[in-house]
């Protein structure tokens, strides 16, 4: 039986090789640049507060975000104890100040409300979403709430300190680089295969 090979261009092998090392080098610079890869629309601050006790339900919920918003992406809801949603409408941000987006809410007799937050970021369409809850009670003593930045994520829903965007930076460019090199090598095996007929 007769086999035949076929002999790759040396083009062919320095473009995939090239192209391996385009996708190294945007895996480094991602490494060398994580505030660029991992930029969200985080929670700064929000009227009410995280945790705040209040002696009458707010008629508006203000979150202050990191970055300006994309209007289209971003959304505030807010439930009552039971889950109800309370919030009357879709959120607006400020155009004025496109960090800002706010929502009315009716409040009821309820004394746990939960915000949930969704931000997009106006720079780069990154999203984020979180929540955090404030009480409502006429016999409780008011407090402002918490400082601190409530649970939020990157993408799915998973909890942890808005300031660490869900997954570490670190992790995401790590596999990133580690599927980039595995790519490459593959270019780079294909190219260099002799098919047998």
């Amino acid at each position: 039986m007769r086999t035949f090979t076929t002999r790759i261009a040396p083009t062919t092998r320095r473009l995939a090789a090239l192209g391996g090392l385009a996708l190294l080098l945007t895996a480094v610079f991602a490494v060398a640049s994580p505030s660029l890869a991992s930029a969200h629309a985080k929670f700064g601050s929000s009227n009410p507060a995280p945790n705040a006790v209040l002696l009458k339900a707010p008629a508006t919920i203000t979150i202050t975000f990191t970055e300006k918003l994309d209007p289209s992406g971003s959304n505030i809801i807010v439930y009552d104890q039971d889950g109800k949603q309370v919030s009357t409408g879709k959120a607006a941000v400020d155009r004025a100040d496109l960090t800002k987006m706010s929502v009315a809410m009716k409040g009821n007799d309820s004394e746990g409300y939960s915000v949930v937050w969704r931000s997009k970021s106006l720079d780069d369409g990154d999203a984020f979403t979180g929540a955090y809850g404030f009480t409502v009670s006429a016999d409780a003593t008011p407090s402002a709430g918490d400082t601190s930045t409530p649970s939020s994520s990157s993408g799915g829903i998973t909890h942890g300190d808005a300031s660490s965007g869900g997954t570490p930076a670190w992790l995401t460019a790590l596999i990133g680089v580690l599927g980039l090199v595995v790519g490459a090598g593959g270019m780079y095996y294909f190219s260099r295969r002799t098919p047998a007929a």
